[in-house]
């Protein structure tokens, strides 16, 4: 589910949303030859992941997710889709991700999307990290809010499609390989399984405490000792778990799997995000 702009942006064009996606997926960008003659801005429905950070600042309030998108302006979802499937825009060099500065895969390279995943688990991460050091025991601002609200709906909304990429879509073809390497390989997936549980409790015991602290206007020591242990902990099993499927896992899929094979990752990881578009592409 892709994040859509509407038609209050007509002819307002303000450029708050594109300081703050992460992926640069806003487009055109006033550094863009066509900017001037845009009459709106336009959300990259692929690119797009869901987190949010666009919509508190807009100033005439006019992005929506795609469930909640006044049916009145419904035909804007195919408005922002057209836009990047008809524009040479969207395969410009100068089009990068605002996490690591490199050009991010798309579903025809599935594991590549996989590894640009876990910049953006990195970069959420630290922005949970970041922002509760800096508040501290005090009550938050409204910026502050902003950012934990956004991180807290990546690890909420988009980060368990990654799970399910790997868990449902990933291991599983893993798992009919039988080759030595494999067989080491599947006693370590055993393991990355486990860390997405554990991650998933502590993102439930994470998100409680800040959003009562949010309530609130405040925080006991106690509670921002809790949540501070729960986010270095998270912090110490992602750096771990990306590791191990950055230098083994994912190398060893690409290398086992068959075109075929991955074609087939990456339709269904178009499709758990209900890209249709997509999928058509990569089976033709």
């Amino acid at each position: 589910m892709a994040f859509i702009i509407a038609e209050p942006c007509i002819d307002v064009k303000d450029t708050a949303c594109l300081n703050t996606c992460p992926v640069d997926c806003i487009h055109p960008r006033k550094d863009q030859s066509d900017f001037e003659s845009a009459r709106m801005l336009y959300i990259d429905p692929v690119a797009c992941i869901d987190c949010g950070a666009c919509v508190p600042v807009c100033p005439v309030e006019a992005i929506f997710a795609e469930d909640d998108l006044p049916y009145f302006w419904d035909h804007y979802a195919q408005i922002n889709a057209e836009h990047y499937k008809n524009s040479a825009e969207k395969r410009e060099p100068s089009m990068l991700t605002q996490i690591g500065g490199e050009i991010e895969s798309d579903f025809t390279q599935p594991l590549g999307m996989l590894s640009d995943c876990h910049k953006r688990i990195r970069y959420f991460l630290s922005a949970l990290l970041t922002t509760v050091t800096q508040a501290d025991e005090g009550p938050l601002t409204v910026h502050q809010c902003v950012y934990l609200e956004t991180a807290l709906r990546y690890f909420r909304d988009a980060a368990p499609k990654h799970t399910a990429d790997e868990e449902q879509s990933l291991f599983p073809r893993l798992r009919c390989i039988d080759t030595p390497e494999m067989q080491v390989a599947l006693r370590e997936i055993e393991d990355l399984e486990a860390d997405h549980r554990k991650a998933e409790s502590q993102h439930q015991e994470t998100d409680a405490i800040i959003h009562q602290w949010m309530m609130d206007g405040g925080i006991s020591s106690k509670a921002i000792a809790r949540l501070r242990k729960s986010l270095t902990e998270l912090s110490e099993l992602y750096e771990r778990h990306i590791l191990l499927e950055e230098t083994d896992i994912f190398p060893l899929a690409v290398a086992s799997l068959s075109d075929a094979e991955k074609s087939i990752v990456g339709r269904e990881m178009a499709a758990r995000r209900g890209i249709e578009s997509i999928r058509s592409n990569l089976e033709s």
